[in-house]
């Protein structure tokens, strides 16, 4: 099949180019087109749960909303997981669902829906079962990396009014922006209607703060006021003018009050509490219309009808009002008599402040299948058109500055991509050209690189695959092996046209040397596939980063090996054939295509953009340098590659130490051996290969000078879930004490943002304090989240390193009471996957996890569990203290917040006619007050109306003092009903699973996030074993148990996934090979390379800080590399990716030395020798150039400085040093081939 295939294309060229032209054309297009990204979408798919409860305590949130829905959604299917969290009146559930395997991202975004729809359902089921005042509800689909943009609005206005901007204008503005999932409010103040009524002149009057405030909605709420009647046969339109919304309509609203309250029967609630009608039905004038003409009315009037529908809670009706007003029992006071009106700042979750003081900002959060480059550039043009003067849309001299913008980051690491694919392609045309030394067989090779990228892209539009940064390193990382089949096969097709030239027709010596490297090339092919593919099984977080990478490089690997097989030998018969006759036609249909080709390469030029041209300019250039390069070309003459002077100089190399090693095989293969030995005790470490003899001559082995000084040499690789993307902005996120105000949290962050702003490389400074109004932040009042702009690296004080600013930033965040350190400055991107995915925010914690309990094994309530948690978690913070490796260890305590609590006696609530609702209510309108949301028909803004609005709550003996209304009628204090205690409760409450837990979070500190954890743990369990010891408790209460938690979380996860999928890729490897030759002893000895190569890749990652250091010193690395590259995942992802190349060389010269000796026998160790020498020499220039153009073409991502270079180098940095090592095999396979034909030989006589 393949074999036909390849006939059918060289018979038919024109047909096959057709193809392969409209293909790369769609490919082009499909590029354009792509959702483009920095990085893949990261962290677990999630469904948020808003959940809001006024004046709730965080124990009521949890126990009776958090907890039972986190039950309920836990059962629904497809989900992982379920974290909660409930502060005071408000909290969240984030609801993770199972990742579906080998997903790509259309299948991802369409779970997400089908979640979203199950358990927007189940909330509606539970509605009627939370209390009555709670409200879940869906957050917006988006996710915490959705949040692409952020902005302050700022200008000449008060807070206040900047914030009716944001949230009348701005936010609907851009949230109308195509892929925009909510814009978020955050800072400055809403607006609220404050009525402050006066205890003693609301006495009698049968009015609670509840009463009133309906009142007033009644009021702003009231009818449109308007009918169509008919005159003189026209349609006649009736309206009331609404006054609008003003504090003097207000003070003359009429409150009905009874003449004699004594005489008054008034319906009491069931508390025993008086309850006047809330909104004041009926009591207030009926001031209908009536018209004298026909046609229908609309309610018109200035307060509310006599017959409307009494509010939620009245136990008095409408009429009964009306009829006491009309008997003369009721009069009408206006409101300012019970109190004084005000517009005031309403209660903030939330502030926004930069170095200069408060401000007022939004924050853009994407739909999770929107394109974050195009929605953000959307988002600018949109403010662009806000901040526009002329546009008058803002009031003067206000406008919005962006302090967050993610579509940076976007151009930065794909331009970084971009650039060392450019770099890529031509240092791998260099060294075909260099090895070739013939033009239009370089240009062969070279023209099956781009035209297999535009056939990756294509396939990646098909599939769904977003470009981002991982996407194009795997294109990035498979150029050097792309372009291997070309060389392959053009050098086959180059030699046969040479050899053949005269004896058979070129089309027939094409076809025979096409047909003999097919197979070996399509066998090399599908093991460097195959062998990737298990990496679709990583799951989570690396799954997602590294599946992109895994389909693109599998894609344009197929792309390459079609172009490869079918298309090359079609232009090595047009390019490389010369004509005897070279007749006009013959000359007309080469001019032809080399037109075609030269526009293909200027539109390929054009797309890319290529020498920072414009498409136009790029495409001319491109277009016309090729074509004058196919005129000259033309003229081009096959030559023999005996001419060429490298490949006689790299064959009398390969010949001589060939020989030598055939002559002395034992010698020779030590030398792979030692490597393989060698990358052991450096990959390991000394002590892990000393374990054998620890374990036979005891720990005594271990306090040798020489175990002291190989520790020190060889202290083995370190170990970490992924290396840190510089994102070009930081994240501070410190913690205050529980119970610190929004005031005294919004100080401390104006100090720090102040201390920041000195910092030169800090171009801008925005922090938040508390919340902003999403479901995507559910931070408490005393976290700050603040961003810091880095300036870019050119404008940098000379000298200073990223981790000399980073310790600069920690000396201006020192503040006292507030809690952060090196685990707090992480950066946004970083900070937000570590919180999705563990649920922490510094990048190491360990976890404790459960429900304490009793000595009676029975669950503690939720405050006297937080309480619990935290001193176990003060404690494991204690134990880490001083722990080398482990940099401040937090607790950010859950618990400490001071409440004051009623205590009710049932009996005396009984003997009073008292409920402990009606208690409940009054407490709540006393310090609280009555809060409605409002629609003014003024405007589309929303206003809120309290009564008693207190900023904290009273002192003890103030709330004892308070009088209430018995069962009948008689005063009561409060403090005769229970007992007024203060104690400390929690201040948040945070559950996984159903089961609380709590964090102590740490940072690594001069070595690897594994071995930091590792001594945490150490310490733990010595702490542990110390208490137990001594006979004191355990510091882990009972029914409590510690994890890790953080990246090592990660890390860990993806360790033992790697640790069965590593081992998969190295069978398919050997299965393959096996399938390939059908010979154990060959397959073994072919597979001999997967070992060195992986040798020789850890000894290069174990040098690379030196290497880089030298890379440094020469000008080509900007900055210095780290103490040491550590094994991540990426890196395990480099080796996987070497493993496929490893026996690529092997294949080939194992493929012809299997020709060479099939069918014959030798008669001597000689002609073995010869046979062997001879199969390698000709070999030896592909399986030479192949690991060249790969060596080669990776170098860019070794000195590339760019932003996203950080996840590309540790998988080329293994891949490198690996196919270094792949050389050997030219050496290796010949030799233990001619061992085992020697050994034959020597049997048979």
């Amino acid at each position: 099949m393949l074999a036909r295939s390849i006939t059918a294309c060289l018979r038919r060229p024109a047909a096959t180019l057709l193809v392969f032209a409209v293909l790369a054309f769609l490919g082009a297009l499909a590029w354009r087109a792509k959702r483009v990204d920095a990085i893949p979408e990261l962290g677990p798919p999630l469904v948020l749960v808003e959940l809001a409860w006024a004046n709730a305590a965080p124990a009521e949130m949890e126990e009776r909303v958090v907890r039972p829905l986190s039950s309920r959604l836990r059962a629904l299917p497809e989900v992982a997981e379920v974290r909660g969290s409930a502060g005071f009146g408000h909290g969240a559930i984030h609801v993770e669902l199972v990742e579906l395997a080998f997903a790509l991202p259309e299948s991802s975004r369409a779970q997400l829906e089908r979640a979203r729809q199950r358990v927007e359902e189940a909330l509606r089921a539970a509605a009627s079962a939370l209390p009555r005042d709670a409200v879940a509800r869906l957050g917006a689909p988006a996710t915490a990396l959705g949040q692409v943009f952020a902005y302050t609005v700022e200008g000449p206005l008060d807070l206040g009014a900047l914030r009716a901007l944001q949230d009348e204008v701005l936010a609907p503005t851009l949230a109308r922006v195509p892929g925009v999932a909510e814009v978020a409010s955050c800072g400055g103040f809403v607006t609220e209607l404050e009525v402050s009524l006066d205890p003693a002149q609301l006495a009698g009057t049968g009015h609670d703060a509840s009463s009133i405030a309906s009142a007033i909605a009644r009021e702003l709420e009231a009818p449109a006021g308007s009918a169509v009647i008919e005159r003189h046969g026209l349609e006649l339109v009736v309206r009331a003018v609404d006054p609008g919304l003003s504090l003097r309509r207000l003070e003359n609203l009429p409150i009905p009050i009874a003449r004699a309250v004594s005489t008054l029967s008034t319906p009491r609630a069931s508390g025993g509490v008086p309850r006047a009608q809330p909104s004041g039905l009926g009591l207030l004038p009926n001031v209908r219309m009536n018209a004298g003409d026909t046609g229908h009315m609309g309610g018109m009037s200035s307060a509310p009808a006599l017959d409307a529908e009494p509010a939620r809670g009245s136990n008095t009706s409408a009429r009964d009002a009306a009829s006491s007003a009309s008997d003369g029992s009721m009069t009408f006071v206006p409101l300012a008599s019970l109190g004084s009106l005000r517009f005031a700042p309403g209660s903030r979750v939330g502030a926004l402040a930069d170095a200069r003081g408060e401000q007022v900002g939004g924050f853009v959060a994407l739909r999770p299948e929107a394109n974050p480059r195009a929605v953000i550039a959307d988002v600018k043009e949109a403010l662009r058109a806000l901040n526009d003067p002329t546009a008058k849309l803002l009031p003067a001299g206000v406008f919005c500055a962006p302090f967050y913008d993610r579509s940076t980051l976007i151009d930065e690491t794909i331009a970084t991509l971009t650039s060392a694919l450019q770099q890529e392609l031509w240092i791998a045309l260099a060294v075909v050209a260099l090895f070739l030394l013939h033009a239009k067989a370089s240009l062969l090779v070279a023209a099956t690189l781009p035209l297999a990228v535009l056939l990756a892209f294509l396939a990646m539009h098909l599939l769904g695959i977003d470009s981002n940064l991982m996407s194009l390193t795997g294109i990035a990382i498979a150029i050097g092996t792309m372009v291997d089949i070309g060389i392959v096969m053009t050098e086959s097709c180059h030699r046969a046209l040479v050899e053949t030239r005269g004896e058979l027709a070129p089309r027939k010596a094409l076809e025979r040397a096409a047909r003999s490297v097919a197979l070996p090339l399509l066998t090399a092919t599908a093991t460097t596939v195959l062998c990737f593919l298990p990496l679709l099984l990583l799951e989570a977080e690396e799954g997602q980063l590294f599946r992109p990478l895994v389909w693109t490089k599998t894609l344009a690997l197929l792309a390459a090996a079609a172009s490869g097989l079918f298309l090359v030998p079609v232009l090595c018969r047009l390019f490389l054939v010369e004509s005897e006759t070279r007749d006009a036609r013959t000359e007309a249909r080469r001019s032809a295509t080399h037109a075609l080709l030269a526009i293909a390469l200027g539109l390929f030029a054009a797309r890319l953009e290529l020498f920072q041209l414009r498409p136009l300019p790029a495409f001319l250039l491109v277009a016309g340098a090729s074509a004058l390069l196919f005129a000259r070309l033309s003229s081009e003459r096959l030559v023999s590659i005996e001419a060429n002077p490298l490949a006689r100089a790299v064959a009398r190399l390969y010949a001589e130490v060939l020989t030598r090693a055939l002559e002395r095989k034992a010698l020779f293969l030590a030398l792979p051996a030692a490597l393989v030995l060698l990358a052991l005790l450096a990959g390991l470490g000394a002590a892990r290969c000393r374990a054998p003899l620890r374990a036979l001559l005891g720990p005594r082995v271990d306090e040798l000078a020489l175990s002291r000084w190989m520790d020190a040499r060889f202290p083995g690789l370190g170990t970490e879930f992924l290396p840190p993307l510089d994102e070009g902005a930081l994240l501070y996120m410190p913690s205050l004490l529980p119970g610190a105000t929004l005031a005294e949290t919004s100080e401390v962050l104006r100090a720090q943002n102040q201390r920041f702003a000195a910092i030169p490389e800090i171009a801008r400074v925005v922090g938040k304090a508390g919340r902003a109004e999403s479901a995507l932040d559910p931070a408490p009042v005393g976290m700050i989240e603040t961003v810091l702009v880095l300036r870019a690296r050119a404008d940098w004080r000379a000298g200073l390193t990223r981790t000399a600013l980073l310790e600069e930033v920690l000396a201006a965040a020192r503040l006292p009471g507030v809690s952060g350190g090196r685990g707090a400055l992480l950066q946004p991107i970083e900070t937000r996957l570590v919180m999705l995915s563990s649920g922490v925010k510094t990048p190491l914690a360990l976890r404790l996890r459960g429900r304490p309990r009793d000595a009676l094994g029975r669950e503690l309530e939720p405050g006297a569990a937080v309480a619990v948690l935290d001193a176990a978690a003060q404690r494991v913070r204690a134990a880490l203290r001083g722990v080398p490796g482990v940099r401040d260890p937090v607790v950010e305590a859950n618990g400490g917040l001071a409440v004051q609590e009623l205590e009710l006696d049932p009996a005396r609530l009984a003997a009073e006619g008292l409920s402990w609702s009606a208690v409940a209510d009054v407490l709540q309108q006393r310090f609280d007050g009555a809060s409605i949301a409002l629609q003014a028909s003024s405007g589309p803004r929303t206003l809120r109306v309290r009564s008693e609005v207190r900023s904290r709550p009273a002192p003890l003996d103030e709330m004892a003092e308070l009088e209430l209304t018995g069962g009948q009628g008689q005063s009561v204090r409060l403090a005769s009903l229970g007992t007024l205690v203060e104690r400390v409760g929690p201040a948040m409450i945070e559950s996984q699973d159903g089961a609380l837990r709590q964090h102590v979070g740490f940072a690594a500190d001069g070595i690897d996030e594994g071995r930091a954890m590792a001594r945490a743990l150490e310490a733990l369990a010595a702490l542990r074993a110390s208490e137990l010891a001594a006979g004191r408790a355990d510091p882990l209460p009972p029914g409590v148990e510690i994890e890790p938690a953080g990246r090592y979380e990660a890390q860990a996860r993806a360790t033992a996934r790697l640790a069965w999928i590593v081992p998969l890729c190295i069978a398919l490897i050997f299965a393959l090979v096996a399938l390939c030759f059908r010979s154990l002893a060959l397959s073994l000895f072919v597979f001999s390379a997967v070992p060195v190569t992986c040798a020789t890749g850890v000894l290069f990652v174990c040098a690379w800080p030196a290497l880089q250091a030298l890379l440094f010193s020469a000008g080509l690395s900007a900055e210095l590399a780290a103490a040491s590259l550590h094994l991540s995942v990426a890196v395990a992802v480099g080796f996987v990716a070497l493993f496929g190349l490893a026996t690529d060389d092997g294949v080939l010269i194992g493929a012809l030395l299997e020709q060479r000796f099939a069918g014959r026998r030798a008669a001597s160790v000689a002609e073995v020798r010869a046979w062997v020498l001879d199969a390698g020499l000709r070999r030896v220039r592909p399986c030479l150039m192949t690991s060249a153009t790969t060596i080669a073409a990776l170098l860019p991502l070794l000195w590339s400085s760019g932003r996203g270079s950080e996840l590309a180098l540790p998988m080329a940095v293994p891949l490198v040093g690996g196919m270094l090592g792949e050389l050997l095999s030219m050496f290796v396979v010949p030799v233990l081939y001619a061992w085992r034909a020697e050994r034959g030989l020597a049997r048979a006589e």
